[in-house]
């Protein structure tokens, strides 16, 4: 996650990554996973990364409220990955110019 979070706005979603537990897996059988659970509406993407050497291979990162929710691994074609790329093969990570990240003391 550290590549998807590599500025200072991300400051609010690092602080988290310590307490982060992984609470349930994508029942397809790629690496996606939920780190609270609750339903899919009111999820927004605060960051993503394309996966070098694929079709559009995508590492997704998504947070409700503020707090991290979802590192999902999105791919095109072909049977589910099983396993995250490693960190080398993620290009042009960002962020949405969107999303307003607000530290509260």
């Amino acid at each position: 996650m550290s590549v998807l979070l590599d500025d200072m706005d991300g400051i609010l979603f690092w602080t988290q990554i310590a307490d982060l537990r992984v609470v349930s897996g994508c029942a397809c059988g790629c690496p996606t996973v939920d780190f609270r659970s609750g339903p899919e509406e009111g999820l927004e993407l605060v960051a993503d990364a394309k996966v070098a050497g694929t079709d559009g291979d995508a590492v997704l990162l998504f947070a409700r409220d503020g707090v991290l929710d979802r590192l999902e691994y999105m791919w095109v074609g072909g049977p589910p990955p099983t396993t995250w790329p490693s960190p080398d093969m993620l290009v042009e990570p960002r962020r949405p110019a969107d999303v307003t990240l607000e530290v509260s003391d």
